[in-house]
């Protein structure tokens, strides 16, 4: 929905998706991770699919590689008035966080 269509709704209206919102965030999550799992499957039984995990060397490679990306976030965040270093601390944080508790 777009934002001028929601500004047209009833405050009572809105407050139903506000209070739905985190219930709909899980319940799409779930769907969707539920269905990747059931494509690579099928993936796997019909096109004999095979799914690598990176070395912890890899992985220590790839954040390597990306660290300018996200240093280069930072400062165009912090460039518009953003606190880059807190998202971007925040965003790992909660990774972490919710890797655990959803794998």
């Amino acid at each position: 929905m777009n934002k001028d269509k929601w500004n047209s709704l009833p405050n009572d209206v809105k407050k139903v998706f506000d209070d739905l919102a985190r219930d709909q965030a899980l319940w799409t999550g779930k769907y969707a991770d539920d269905h990747a799992i059931d494509a690579i499957e099928w993936a796997k039984q019909k096109y004999k699919l095979k799914v690598l995990d990176f070395s912890a060397k890899d992985k220590a490679e790839i954040l390597r590689l990306s660290k300018p990306l996200v240093d280069d976030y930072i400062k165009r965040a912090n460039g518009v008035g953003l606190p880059g270093d807190q998202i971007v601390k925040d965003v790992n944080r909660l990774k972490e966080k919710y890797e655990k508790e959803y794998k």
